[in-house]
């Protein structure tokens, strides 16, 4: 299987690409009481939900499903960046997820699909100081396992905020968190991953979804 990576902010742009048999990335960024502990746990809670998804099959995903879905997607953002030296995240965000393993205050994640498997990961990964909503930091990272692509957007600020999609995105992801009622995948749109990319653009993060 092909593996991507890739990663962009206000410090350049890097990616690499690699072989290797599918779900053995790792990245030690993480102490081992995180690692086998909440987190080993996080990814048993998930699994079950994510699976069919991964693989093509349709899913509805009700409330339990939901959260541990959203809650995986954050966390593995948060692993992505342990492959970078200078910290994008806010630390406020690392705290929650290991005190309530639940997704932060004022992260949004998105659920699309992919046409091409083969690359199990495909991460677009950002951090744009002043380029979020009305200004603020945002991170954001756009990743693909199997068939499955998720979106996550974070911002740096304790003010209420939400990224809202318009054009082509809208149809291409579905809103997973927050969300009340059950989500039914896949969305119309499936994407190829060139797409994919420019869902983690800098474009997308600002809100130019032309």
């Amino acid at each position: 299987m092909r593996h991507a990576f890739s990663k962009s902010g206000d410090d350049g742009e890097e990616s690499n690409e690699w072989s290797d048999r599918p779900f053995q990335f790792q990245v030690r960024c993480t102490c081992h009481a995180c690692q086998h502990g909440w987190m080993a746990r996080l990814e048993e809670r998930a699994k079950p939900f994510l699976r069919s998804m991964i693989e093509g099959f349709g899913r509805t995903l009700y409330d339990e499903g939901r959260e541990a879905v959203a809650t995986w997607a954050i966390k593995t953002c948060m692993s992505f960046e342990g492959a970078n030296p200078n910290q994008s995240i806010p630390e406020t965000h690392y705290r929650h997820m290991a005190t309530h393993q639940s997704p932060p205050r004022n992260t949004q994640v998105w659920l699309g699909a992919v046409d091409d498997p083969t690359v199990t990961t495909s991460v677009a990964y950002h951090w744009h100081h002043g380029l979020g909503v009305e200004g603020h930091d945002a991170y954001l990272a756009a990743m693909s396992v199997g068939h499955l692509a998720i979106v996550v957007v974070g911002f740096g600020t304790e003010d209420p905020m939400t990224r809202k999609l318009d054009g082509w995105p809208r149809e291409a992801l579905i809103d997973l968190w927050p969300r009340e009622e059950p989500l039914r995948w896949p969305p119309g749109l499936i994407v190829d991953i060139p797409r994919l990319r420019v869902l983690g653009s800098v474009e997308f993060a600002v809100g130019d979804d032309a």
